[in-house]
């Protein structure tokens, strides 16, 4: 026990080539040993270091939550909270994770019956703003992608209040518990997955100015005397897509009925509710991106397409995948017959029938009539593929 004052002092001791990065102590000769020691040389790094460029850090909710570098000697902030949000503002995400996580929850979401709803935010989109943080005004991060974002809960939330109130008072309370859940037990049969950005979103400083803050922490009675103070938070700026979704726990356990009530009052309260924080002074309002739904259906149309062509290929033998490399399926098929012919020519019996049918079929299906009477142009093919046909 004896040696372990001497251990950590030895830990803790100022060297001559080590040095605490945020603080410089080579350059703060008048603290003393004490001080360094207690609270400033705790992370002793080499004299040479330099610290990386905070801001280029891809988890930007990593870098607000735990690296606040602006504090004032005497561990306050002051002025220094709009410089350091500052810091923080700017592009959040990296597209490939987001592009990832969302490709997940759409497939999820649709293979279990549910709907998918892409909005852009028509304001500033502020939310967690209780969160502690040093700059009095914290943010909700995604844990994983570093980009804001509202959990399913808060969904869920969002969409049962527009449900329950006087808007859209014609729902019954049976179909309010079945998709949300009764208030004593259950959870509800609708899952409501977190909304996250499409892609990468832009961040931006605002400022709110209470006149009467001594009153508001209950110090004294509100009056023109008091002064206004600024007090900065980071917000994501509008313009910024987002998508929502959600789906039945088991699929087709919901109608398609409920379905579609819930995704009216899910987009009614993102319009006229809006969500997050401060949705009273208008920050929060969402609408519906229809060029972003447009965009989805197109690309899904070309997944379906090309999981459906996957399967095929998987059902061919070796030749008909070489054939369909080749462009069988298309008009521009017609420059490589000759190869084909020729290839025909020195295959097994079996393979020469083969290609000399498929050749058959295409001039059948991309050139009709053409076999039974063909052209000056295709005379000599064709005579050759029939041959083939005889021959096998």
């Amino acid at each position: 026990m004896r040696l372990l004052p001497l251990i950590w002092g030895h830990i803790y001791r100022p060297r001559q080539n080590l040095y605490p990065c945020s603080y410089g102590l080579r350059n703060l000769p008048q603290l003393s040993w004490a001080r360094r020691v207690g609270r400033l040389s705790r992370i002793p790094l080499y004299r040479d270091f330099t610290l990386p460029e905070l801001t280029r850090c891809n988890n930007r909710g990593l870098l607000f939550d735990k690296f606040c570098d602006s504090w004032n000697p005497d561990w306050t902030l002051g002025e220094q909270k709009k410089q350091w949000l500052s810091k923080v503002a700017g592009i959040a995400g990296n597209a490939n994770l987001i592009a990832d996580l969302i490709g997940r929850i759409q497939s999820l979401a649709e293979k279990l019956g549910g709907r998918i709803i892409f909005v852009r935010t028509a304001s500033r989109f502020v939310t967690g703003t209780g969160n502690n943080n040093p700059v009095e005004n914290g943010f909700t991060w995604h844990p994983t992608l570093g980009t804001p974002y509202l959990p399913g809960t808060s969904v869920k939330g969002l969409a049962k209040a527009w449900a329950e109130s006087e808007e859209a008072k014609d729902k019954s309370q049976v179909w309010l518990e079945d998709a949300f859940g009764a208030k004593e037990s259950g959870s509800g049969n609708i899952i409501f997955f977190d909304a996250l950005p499409l892609r990468p979103v832009q961040l931006a400083v605002d400022v709110m100015t209470p006149h009467y803050s001594d009153y508001y922490q209950g110090s004294a009675p509100p009056g023109d005397w008091q002064s206004p103070v600024p007090i900065p938070f980071l917000t994501v700026d509008a313009g910024q897509a987002f998508m929502f979704a959600f789906a039945p726990r088991q699929h087709n356990s919901v109608s398609a009925r409920h379905l579609d009530d819930i995704e009216e009052c899910l987009i009614q309260a993102l319009d006229f509710s809006g969500a997050g924080a401060k949705t009273a002074v208008g920050y929060g309002q969402f609408l519906v991106d229809e060029g972003e739904a447009e965009k989805y259906k197109r690309q899904r149309e070309a997944m379906l397409v090309e999981e459906c062509r996957k399967q095929e290929l998987f059902a061919m033998n070796p030749l008909q995948r070489e054939l369909s490399a080749d462009g069988f399926d298309g008009d521009t098929f017609i420059a490589k017959i000759d190869n084909w012919i020729d290839r025909a020519e020195k295959a097994e019996d079996a393979d020469k029938l083969e290609i000399a049918q498929a050749l058959q079929a295409w001039y059948e299906k991309f050139r009709p009539g053409y076999f039974e009477s063909p052209n000056k142009k295709n005379k000599a093919r064709i005579d050759h593929i029939k041959s083939l046909l005889n021959r096998s």
